[in-house]
This record gives structure tokens, sequence and C-alpha cells, in this order.
């Protein structure tokens, strides 16, 4: 790999990581959600220096934070792994947190 292309490399996995850092940032006040971090890896050629690259954005299921109360008792979220299954239009989303209500055709 020419030494270009290492430094290409590496702003490519550093412009990976402001925008991993950005969406945490300007999610920071939704409900629900889980940080992610950018886990990187150095390539290698051979025996030589490859360069870096992005190999995982993970996303943060630590157990914690605060609850936040509405008043509205079906309003609920998940805290840790796991997720709700919704249907969304006919198809199937998942969501940690969600201002559910009660559906009067199944009740």
């Amino acid at each position: 790999m020419s030494m270009f292309n290492i430094g290409l490399s590496g702003l490519k996995s550093t412009q990976t990581g402001l925008e991993v850092t950005s969406n945490n940032i300007a999610n920071s006040g939704t409900a629900g959600y889980k940080n992610n971090t950018a886990e990187f890896a150095a390539v290698y050629n051979g025996s030589k220096r490859g360069g870096v690259k992005v190999a995982n954005v993970k996303e943060d299921f630590v157990t914690g934070g605060e609850i936040v109360r509405t008043g509205n008792a079906l309003d609920i979220a998940i805290d840790g792994k796991g997720f709700f299954a919704i249907s969304e239009n006919g198809r199937t989303a998942y969501t940690q947190a969600g201002q559910f209500q009660l559906d009067n055709d199944l009740i």
C-alpha cells in the first residue's frame, strides 16, 4: 500500500469516527438512544504497515441511566439489550422507547 493510501485510510477512518461522535451528540437528548463507538483496526499488507480502518461501529448497551417519567403509564423504554417489535404500515420495526397506546380494535 502506498504512503498516499495509508494517509487516505487514516483520513477516512477519522471521518467515520467523527460521524459516529456527531451522531451521539445529535441524539444525546433522544429517549432510548444508545451511544455508538467506532472501533479501529490496523491493516497489514504482508510485513508492511497498510494503514487503518474502522472495523466496527458498536452500539453501547450498558445498562443504567436516568428513567424519564412522562406521566403516561404506557410510555416505556428498555434499558439494556432488547427491543420492542412494532408494526408500522405493514412492516416490522424495532425500538427501545415509545409512546404506546391501547389498540381499541383488540380490546
